[in-house]
């Protein structure tokens, strides 16, 4: 995080701006000018990527941090365009975190995620629509419901 060091976060954004989507060259340049902006810019980005990842670790809102996890691989996808090879581990990285984003949105958790513990602890959740969309698992959800009322 020191923007003195040669290899610092915001180099990226620099070799990033030929090849950019969607006009978002002029966003880059305007943060690369303004310090702040890209300081504070690289910081939330680096913790919404670090926060919903341990989400996604954890199986907590599954479907949740799935959802901001393929936002931010859509938004890394248009920050770095297409320029071949010099933009491959940007892409590889965003494409593949897409795919198994999709995946994971489509399936849920596992039966070992904090979502099923919590639908394990109250199993009204089960219930509340609410939970169903952004983390309960609904292919486990009558088995839980189940076993919870047979205790």
């Amino acid at each position: 995080m020191d923007p003195h060091a040669p290899n610092w976060m915001a180099y990226k954004f620099q070799s990033a701006m030929p090849g950019a989507l969607f006009g978002l060259d002029h966003l880059i340049a305007f943060m690369l000018q303004h310090f702040y902006v890209l300081y504070v810019g690289v910081i939330l980005f680096s913790s919404a990527e670090l926060v919903f990842g341990l989400m996604l670790m954890v199986g907590l809102l599954t479907r949740l941090a799935t959802l901001v996890s393929m936002l931010l691989s859509v938004v890394l996808m248009a920050l770095f365009g297409w320029q071949g090879a010099t933009c491959i581990d940007e892409w590889t990285m965003a494409a593949c975190n897409l795919a198994m984003g999709t995946t994971l949105l489509l399936a849920g958790g596992s039966a070992y995620s904090v979502d099923n513990v919590l639908l394990r602890i109250r199993p009204a959740l089960a219930g509340k629509p609410w939970f169903q969309w952004i983390g309960a698992v609904c292919r486990y959800r009558r088995m839980i419901v189940r076993c919870a009322l047979s205790r």
